[in-house]
């Protein structure tokens, strides 16, 4: 899959948007209420842009993503 989106960035822009729009309702209460700061690492493994990753790690710059 990720071979395919690679070759066809329309697909691959689709697919970011259609991942941010299925999790956008929930990343906003879960990176403020979830508590990160007690990792070191997170990975986010779900696919897309990094809209979930990107605001953890700038509530907690210290986490490596």
């Amino acid at each position: 899959m990720w071979t395919r989106l690679a070759e066809r960035p329309e697909a691959a822009r689709l697919f970011d948007e259609a991942m941010q729009g299925l999790t956008q309702g929930v990343n906003g209460p879960l990176t403020t209420n979830y508590p990160f700061e007690k990792f070191g690492w997170i990975v986010d493994v779900g696919g897309g842009n990094g809209s979930f990753l990107l605001p953890v790690v700038e509530r907690h710059p210290a986490i490596r993503a």
